[in-house]
């Protein structure tokens, strides 16, 4: 990739809106982890020059996506900062995908469930000490993927689509701490991605994504904690992400969230528009089901209806018209 390449204004534009759009609280929490980077680290340079109010050049955001080649894993703190500084890459549509590529490998990395903790009963001064560093590092590891899925949804690149739809289920066997966390920012980054990929793309999503994303709205979910209060962010996303691949299944969760009485008013207005999408979207199923063809014409009688004679046989060629059928004496 050739960095000395002009960037797009209109890219560099939208980076910029982003990193004006940043939250004091993000700005701290990821500045809390740049101090801890080593000085002589690249990423940190970027980093803190970011945070002074420089935004990301091409050429930086290249030094980042080197820095996390797939035969090399960075330390927690790197991943984390590398993670989020790629999500404000000011890339057009051309090359956006070489940095949504690196993103897409760290929200792929699920962490498995714990089930050290079943021998850790029986032998616990064998393997408390595994089972807790592996809690440990699973809390990184989504840590890291949200931060990915989160920056997924800011670069809004058509390639990322499939790992975020993965990224979005409910896995029995990898309900660890963080996991909703994660599922949650794939759920936003979900519906940016949407915006931006073509009709076609939508096709490859799957009924269990569809699913998914309604038990996050509707907070019937098997990682929901039950002192969670609804999340409008959340609600706001998966209603958008519906308008582009819901379909009449759907229908009744948009509904149940419409009976809640403690629904902020652009959740409802959301929902209805949602809504009137979904049956419109149904209707026209219906009818494509039903298929119009031009009605046959009854066979009439052999002595009524004549026509002209092709193939007959050894028939007189002066007789023009003969029955459409007849009986062979």
């Amino acid at each position: 990739m050739n960095t000395d390449e002009p960037v797009d204004d209109g890219a560099l534009k939208a980076s910029t809106a982003l990193a004006d759009a940043m939250s004091d609280e993000e700005r701290a929490h990821f500045a809390s982890f740049v101090e801890r980077l080593n000085r002589r680290n690249p990423v940190r340079r970027i980093a803190e020059a970011f945070l002074s109010g420089h935004p990301i050049s091409l050429e930086d955001a290249e030094t980042l996506r080197r820095r996390f080649p797939p035969w090399r894993r960075p330390w927690f703190k790197e991943r984390m900062v590398i993670a989020w500084l790629l999500g404000f890459a000011p890339a057009d549509a051309n090359v956006r995908s070489r940095f949504a590529e690196p993103l897409s490998r760290l929200l792929s990395r699920r962490p498995s469930r714990n089930v050290g903790c079943m021998f850790g009963c029986f032998l616990p001064h064998l393997f408390f000490p595994w089972v807790f560093y592996r809690m440990f590092r699973e809390r990184r590891t989504n840590m890291v993927r949200a931060v990915s899925a989160t920056s997924l949804g800011r670069l809004a690149d058509p390639s990322s689509l499939s790992s975020l739809a993965e990224a979005v289920l409910h896995r029995p066997m990898h309900t660890v701490k963080g996991e909703r966390e994660v599922r949650t920012a794939a759920a936003w980054a979900l519906a940016q991605v949407l915006r931006n990929s073509p009709a076609t793309a939508h096709e490859g999503i799957g009924r269990n994504v569809r699913t998914s994303l309604c038990q996050l709205m509707l907070l019937n979910d098997p990682d929901w904690v039950p002192a969670t209060p609804p999340d409008s962010t959340t609600e706001l996303s998966v209603l958008e992400s519906l308008e582009f691949i819901g379909t009449a299944d759907e229908i009744k969760a948009v509904e149940l969230l419409l009976q809640r009485r403690n629904s902020e008013p652009r959740v409802r207005q959301t929902a209805e528009r949602t809504l009137a999408v979904l049956k419109d979207r149904k209707r026209r199923a219906l009818e494509s089901a039903t298929l119009l063809r031009p009605s046959n014409a009854p066979v009439s009688d052999a002595d009524v209806l004549l026509r002209p004679a092709y193939g007959i046989g050894d028939s007189a060629h002066e007789q023009l018209l003969r029955p459409s059928s007849y009986d062979e004496q």
